[in-house]
């Protein structure tokens, strides 16, 4: 694919943007994990860099001015181009020794005598940018220093995938914390109630996180856990409307009748594995007010009839 073509992949673009946004909030581990690849491989700089239509220094170690504050490059700026268009590790021991780079920037401009840089990919194959270390000094790359750089690149592909499940749970919660509909998560047979949002309190008035389902809310009947427990098993979805539920609610002191559309759905690792490494995803939304409206109007509808 020409090179063009390759930077402006709208499928890639996203996939860079989506890590840029989370390597905002990992920074401090990206720069520690730079560090570490200057470490090992003993050199005086490193960089995780991110490529979209320029160059993004997410994790950096040893850089100067202008790249140390900005974070940024032009596209142009160094060696991870090469590295990123090849698709494959790139060493590059003196580059005044070498013709094709005797009039790079990188080395003309910047100084950059070594390099050593890996590209990275997302774990959908997509190429989002490299990791690479540099030295102002010749040096030779030895085999061990090269295997060091390509393990230092997985682990920033999975500090960056880490953050980035991170975020969308977190980004889940607020959702869920905002949403007007009761949702509660559990784990495993006995539905331990591992999070539940501000609408489920106030509808049941539970606060028994790590709790099992069945002591959190003694006053649920008995009928919806065997309906839980179904589900659960199965690995299926359980959806239903205008369910009645009766029970002692918070804050009254007798049963009342209630009705909820109603959705269990089994999550986690799938229907296939153990029961255990299972859980519920519980929605209620209380209807109670249009099952009375609905009735009250086919009761009018009948008298007058």
């Amino acid at each position: 694919m020409p090179a063009d073509k390759v930077l402006g992949d709208p499928a890639r673009l996203a996939a860079v943007a989506a890590l840029l946004q989370v390597a905002k909030t990992s920074q401090g581990a990206l720069d520690r994990l730079a560090e570490l690849a200057a470490i090992v491989m003993d050199a005086p700089i490193a960089i995780v860099n991110l490529v979209d239509t320029q160059q993004h220094l997410v994790g950096q170690f040893g850089l100067g001015e202008p790249f140390a504050t900005s974070r940024q490059a032009s596209i142009e700026t160094g060696y991870c181009l090469s590295t990123f268009f090849a698709g494959r590790p790139l060493h590059i021991e003196d580059a005044a020794e070498d013709p094709a780079l005797a009039d790079h920037p990188a080395w003309g401009e910047l100084g950059f005598a070594a390099y050593a840089g890996c590209p990275l990919h997302d774990a959908d194959g997509q190429l989002v940018g490299t990791l690479c270390v540099l030295d102002t000094r010749p040096r030779r790359w030895r085999r061990v220093d090269r295997q060091a750089l390509e393990a230092l690149a997985t682990s920033v592909v999975n500090e960056l995938a880490l953050h980035q499940d991170i975020d969308r749970r977190g980004r889940l919660l607020a959702a869920f914390a905002a949403a007007p509909a009761a949702i509660a998560v559990t784990r495993g047979p006995r539905h331990l109630v591992e999070y539940c949002n501000p609408a489920y309190r106030a509808l049941f008035g539970t606060e028994a996180v790590e709790m099992p389902g069945r002591e959190a809310l003694p006053a649920l009947p008995a009928e919806c856990f065997s309906l839980m427990d179904q589900v659960l098993a199965g690995g299926e979805v359980y959806r239903t409307s205008e369910a009645p539920l009766t029970m002692i609610w918070p804050g009254e002191q007798s049963p009342r009748e209630r009705f909820f559309d109603l959705s269990y759905s089994a999550i986690g690792r799938g229907a296939d594995d153990e029961v255990d490494h299972r859980g519920l995803l519980v929605v209620a939304v209380e209807v109670t007010e249009r099952v009375r409206s609905e009735e009250h109007t086919s009761e009018l509808q009948s008298h007058h009839d």
